[in-house]
């Protein structure tokens, strides 16, 4: 018989026509309390919330990100810092 048959049925050579712990799962799964499917995509009732995709027209607002999350990295740094130093 050739390998890919035995690949199939889920045979493993040199075991007594065991079959592998996947397919004994698979076998064994019960999938009939299943909720019906569901179209993929968004749902009717709702409405897409795209305007945070969109860059803001302000160049400031960029800049005030930047040095916000530069505050926030120095911070914890500092923080860090003095974790790090053995008190005396």
């Amino acid at each position: 018989m050739p390998a890919w048959l035995n690949a199939i049925l889920g045979r493993v050579s040199g075991k007594t026509s065991r079959l592998d712990t996947a397919t004994r799962m698979a076998m064994d799964a019960d999938f009939s309390d299943r909720q019906p499917s569901t179209p993929a995509g968004p749902s009717r009732g709702h409405q897409r919330d795209d305007k945070h995709l969109f860059k803001s027209p302000d160049p400031l607002a960029d800049i005030n990100l930047l040095e916000q999350l530069v505050s926030i990295i120095n911070e914890a740094q500092e923080r860090d810092a003095k974790r790090r130093t053995p008190t005396i």
